[in-house]
């Protein structure tokens, strides 16, 4: 008799003996877009939360009512349970025929330390029995996450229908990103294009940076097309940047480094031991660029954490005790740690390969070399890491570390294995030449960044056409 009105649902949490407890449904719900269940606030709506517990993109039923998300209130009817709570107000019939079947109610039971779990009406006997659903409010309860018979607004179904398809797309972007097509999946692409856009609410999220060619088909379909003056600008742009890249490109170095060692392909080796030109440029350099310019400005980062303590050390020159391999340069020792770290700027699909199957032996063999320069040095080395820094994200929270102990003899059977190599390029290049010396040695599947690999080079006189 207070004359302060009792949100709706409120009402449909129902009593509670112990007032301190939390009640679903009262002070949280589960929430229809992600599924997760954040706390209501005094006016029963979804506090704002993220969709992913570790993520960082706010959910869009963020300030939303819990009832609009669930039901409509106008459709709901009274619970006799608490009809004692509402003495005051006065239950209007109903209009709808009668029949049979009486409507059904969203009710909550007597709390008895269930934590006001509400009792749901079981679906007809035709449905089949995994289709029951777990609440009347989460989104597997039903298409719409509406229990069946309730009268929704149509644009609360809309709603529901986007949040679950961008939940869905969310949860399985990662999973799928690499899957085999099938042939279904032209058809969800042109549904997904010719999907219409919703008129008052739009879920989807802005794409980051780095995106892949695919994921953003929808908004460059929008983009407005460069004018002229913008093409002429753009192709100045690249000529700038493949003569600077060029300029870097004939700047190579003598000798092998660490960073090539590991290959499992001897072919690989010997022609890079016989400084056979490279005919595969892997691209425009872009990757390789964006990959150079993160490595400089992680040295200054950690050059600024190191404060002067002597605990980081950045651009480490490294020597070898071998005439092949003489010198390298590594990315980061942390003394403290007694670790050696490698970092790689990775897209999707290698970090991926990177989290799932552990580094190529290239990048381990890699690691370990630097590892055992360093302890050649007097440094104190325990354990190496390989840091995967996700370049296509707009955030660190796909970063991965990969860690084991350090072991001396995958350096030292590394250079040995050049060793070897190089002693058998001597022989065969004074024979017959730097083409003829290449063919007699053997390939393995290392062919996709191989600077030398020409598939249609079928004599091999410029480089490996990758067969046996």
């Amino acid at each position: 008799m207070s004359g302060v009105i009792i949100p709706q649902h409120v009402l449909n949490a129902g009593p509670s003996d112990n007032s301190e407890a939390p009640v679903k449904g009262r002070d949280y719900a589960d929430c229809p877009a992600c599924g997760r269940t954040p706390i209501l606030d005094k006016e029963g709506r979804f506090n704002t939360h993220k969709i992913l517990p570790r993520g960082s993109e706010i959910c869009p039923m963020s300030g939303e009512k819990y009832a609009v998300a669930g039901a409509s209130e106008e459709a709901k009817e009274p619970c006799p349970q608490n009809q004692s709570q509402a003495s005051t107000t006065t239950p209007q019939p109903s209009s709808e025929p009668s029949n049979d079947t009486p409507p059904e109610r969203d009710c909550a039971p007597p709390s008895n330390g269930d934590g006001g779990k509400r009792a749901v009406t079981a679906p007809p006997d035709s449905a089949p029995a995994d289709s029951l659903p777990r609440s009347a409010h989460t989104p597997d309860s039903t298409t719409t996450g509406v229990a069946p018979g309730r009268a929704v607004a149509p644009e609360a179904v809309e709603a529901m229908e986007a949040l679950k398809e961008l939940r869905s797309r969310r949860l399985n972007q990662r999973s799928t990103a690499h899957s085999p097509v099938t042939e279904s999946a032209p058809e969800a692409a042109q549904a997904t294009v010719s999907e219409p856009a919703s008129t008052e609410i739009e879920f989807r999220q802005p794409a980051p940076p780095f995106e892949q060619p695919g994921r953003t088909s929808r908004v460059l379909a929008q983009a407005v097309p460069m004018t002229d003056h913008g093409r002429e600008i753009a192709a100045r742009l690249k000529e700038t940047f493949y003569a600077y890249t060029n300029r870097l490109a004939r700047n190579q170095q003598e000798t092998m480094g660490p960073s090539e060692i590991g290959s499992p392909c001897d072919r690989r080796i010997a022609m890079s031991l016989l400084r056979v030109a490279p005919v595969n440029p892997g691209g425009d350099n872009w990757a390789s660029f964006v990959g150079t310019c993160v490595h400089a400005g992680l040295a200054e980062m950690f050059l600024w954490a190191n404060a002067g303590t002597g605990r980081y050390a950045v651009e480490v020159p490294l020597k070898f005790p071998s005439a092949y391999v003489p010198h390298g340069t590594g990315d980061l020792l942390d003394r403290t740690l007694c670790m050696f770290l490698d970092h790689k700027l990775m897209g999707r699909w290698s970090l991926d390969k990177l989290t799932t199957k552990g580094p190529s032996p290239t990048y381990r063999v890699q690691v370990h070399t630097y590892a055992y320069g360093a302890q050649l040095k007097g440094e104190k080395i325990d354990h190496v890491a390989i840091i995967g820094w996700p370049r296509e994200a707009g955030t660190l929270d796909d970063l991965y570390v990969w860690t084991e102990p350090y072991d001396p003899s995958v350096a030292i059977d590394a250079l040995k294995r050049v060793e070897r190599i190089g002693e058998r390029v001597k022989a065969l290049d004074s024979i017959g030449g730097p083409a003829t010396a290449a063919r007699q040695f053997d390939i393995a599947e290392d062919c996709r960044f191989c600077p030398f690999h020409a598939p249609k080079d079928d004599q091999g006189e410029r480089g490996c056409n990758g067969k046996r």
